[in-house]
Formats: structure tokens, C-alpha cells, sequence
């Protein structure tokens, strides 16, 4: 019976999930990027952005004018319980060059609140390494 539970939840979140993403141009040329909000609430959606962007080469560093550079603004959008969604959009300048969104709607966002939001924060990074692939950056393996 537990386990019959645990796939009915677990079909709930991936059920109510969806992700898009564009890309304008290539990313090659950008070797690092910032977040232009310090929002607690997307804190650790940040830190995975950070971990899983220097797999492409793209490090973390503090607000800069250089124009190599990409500006991360991540957004989320807790309308009700049963809506949660999330947008990270890289600029340069105000051109926007990445934009990936997902969005969890439904019973799974209400009733396993936690799973639900790490199921999307899951998802909006799968869906940005999708968008760094397509603009010509490749996952490497981080040495220390």
C-alpha cells in the first residue's frame, strides 16, 4: 500500500510539470555569469545553477560591467498552493540570451509541497543544460 502511495504522488508531481526554454545566439563567448538578486527564496535553485553552470565552464562571480559576462535573474511565481513556477533568464546587457521556465500546477504542488518545488528546480536545470548544449557550451567534469 505505501509504495502504491508513493507512485500515485510521485506520478502527481511529474504530471503537473512542464518546461520550456530558448536560446539567442551562441555562448561561447561568456566564461562567467552573476545573479542579479540575492532572493532567500530561490537560494538553493541558485546554488544548483552555480554547481551545474561550471560544469560548461560559465564561474560565479560578484556583479561586473565586463561584457563577457552573463546577468542571472531568477524568478518565482507562487500564485496558490496548486501554482509554482520559476524563470531563470540570462542577459547580456538587456538582451535576453537563455531563458528557461517550468511551471508545476496541480494536486502534487499541494499535497507534497517540498517534492514538488525540488521536482521543478530539477527540471528548470535540466532544461537550461538542454539550452547550454544548443548554444555550443559542453558539460565537462570539474576537477578540485
Amino acid at each position: 500500500m505505501k509504495t502504491k502511495v508513493i507512485i500515485v504522488l510521485a506520478t502527481m508531481l511529474a504530471a503537473g510539470c512542464s518546461t520550456t526554454g530558448s536560446l539567442n545566439g551562441t555562448l561561447t563567448k561568456y566564461d562567467a555569469f552573476y545573479f542579479d538578486d540575492a532572493d532567500p527564496m530561490t537560494g538553493p535553485l541558485q546554488k544548483e545553477i552555480s554547481y551545474t553552470l561550471a560544469h560548461y565552464g560559465l564561474q560565479t562571480i560578484s556583479a561586473t560591467n565586463r561584457h563577457d559576462v552573463l546577468r542571472c535573474r531568477v524568478e518565482t511565481d507562487m500564485g496558490s498552493v496548486w501554482n509554482y513556477s520559476v524563470k531563470v533568464v540570462f542577459f547580456d546587457d538587456e538582451k535576453s540570451v537563455i531563458s528557461v521556465q517550468a511551471s508545476n500546477n496541480g494536486w502534487g504542488t499541494a499535497i507534497a509541497n517540498g517534492a514538488a518545488v525540488n521536482n521543478l528546480y530539477s527540471r528548470t536545470v535540466q532544461q537550461l543544460e538542454a539550452e547550454l548544449e544548443k548554444g555550443g557550451l559542453h558539460k565537462h567534469r570539474l576537477t578540485e
